[in-house]
């Protein structure tokens, strides 16, 4: 009888830790975002917008990433970054619970079907291997969805017991103890009963204010805006690299004087080129601003080459160039076939 009392209560606490715990994750996962501008401002936000364009976006999302979601880049980056940071705090706290696991839901969808699509010609289980880091996230908001994750361990209840008990068995408390020589067993019992839940709060919410004093206190200063560009040459592929099929990113950290960039640190990628990316910042003019430091990426990718029916191949006219100055600048075109 006592262990069929005592299990209802073990799944709920069960449930309410996993919702602390997802809520924790998208704090972490919304936080960066929302007290940087990196994501939002800088360009971070249409990064990965493209990359998912690039490969693993399923057909049917591909027009509303194009049409929609980059012309409006900014105004989405600021959703998805404040609704992760608002879901991420709903579920901590045991507030609107499930308001915040629709929209947590409906985010992780959205990310299945643009970053998760494994190809058409996948096996069946690899739709779901593909999908783990996302789908993982969407059965825990199905869950709190369908329970009662917030019955335990949140906000409204905290309250509620604290005032509760400062208005009636604080007092009693200390008046127990300063007559603890007259009071009788069982009056002595409850006053310590009532001691235990006046100064006991509960572990996963006592975890959540730490985490939120050491996450204010440490937080740093929000980065500078990067620089506008004012002027710049349009990069191109390189010839050599071109004929060698060599492709990669290359990561930079720029410094600059307040109008050009002055020191370039190549963090990592393919020396060769790395040479034409340095070429096409020394061509960078900024607006006037104060000198800063900043990350850049330059990505080259070759596309399948294509060949007409005479057999001429290797056209140069579909070259592309997405700039985002001056974070990203990606530069695509046909791979070359040698006949």
């Amino acid at each position: 009888m006592m262990a069929s009392d005592q299990q209802p209560n073990r799944n709920t606490r069960a449930l309410a830790l996993l919702r602390i715990g997802v809520g924790v994750l998208f704090l972490i996962f919304g936080e960066y975002k929302v007290f940087g501008t990196q994501f939002t401002l800088g360009g971070g936000f249409q990064m990965w917008i493209n990359k998912f364009l690039e490969g693993g976006v399923y057909p049917f999302m591909e027009p509303v990433l194009r049409g929609f979601v980059l012309p409006h880049a900014t105004l989405v980056a600021f959703a998805v970054a404040y609704g992760e940071f608002c879901i991420g705090l709903g579920l901590v706290l045991g507030v609107l619970v499930r308001p915040a696991s629709v929209g947590g839901l409906l985010l992780m969808l959205a990310m299945i079907f643009s970053a998760d699509y494994p190809g058409a010609h996948a096996a069946f289980w690899q739709y779901f291997g593909a999908s783990l880091d996302h789908s993982v996230f969407a059965l825990c908001f199905v869950t709190f969805l369908m329970g009662r994750a917030d019955e335990v361990w949140f906000v409204r209840a905290w309250r509620s017991s604290a005032k509760k008990s400062a208005h009636v068995g604080f007092l009693r408390i200390h008046l127990s103890l300063w007559r603890s020589r007259t009071v009788k067993g069982d009056e002595m019992n409850t006053a310590r009963k009532e001691k235990y839940n006046i100064r006991t709060l509960p572990l996963p919410l006592l975890l959540t204010l730490v985490l939120a004093q050491n996450t204010s206190v440490a937080q740093q200063p929000p980065k500078e805006p990067v620089p506008v560009v004012i002027s710049a040459s349009v990069p191109v592929y390189p010839q050599v690299p071109l004929l060698a099929q060599i492709t990669g990113a290359v990561r930079f950290r720029l410094s600059t004087d307040g109008s050009h960039v002055t020191l370039m640190d190549i963090e990592s990628g393919p020396a060769i080129l790395a040479n034409a990316a340095e070429e096409n910042i020394r061509t960078w003019q900024f607006a006037q601003h104060k000198p800063t430091t900043f990350e850049a990426t330059f990505t080259y990718t070759l596309l399948p080459a294509t060949c007409d029916t005479a057999g001429h191949c290797n056209p140069r006219e579909n070259d592309e160039v997405l700039l985002h100055l001056p974070t990203d600048v990606q530069v695509r075109t046909r791979a070359v076939v040698l006949n």
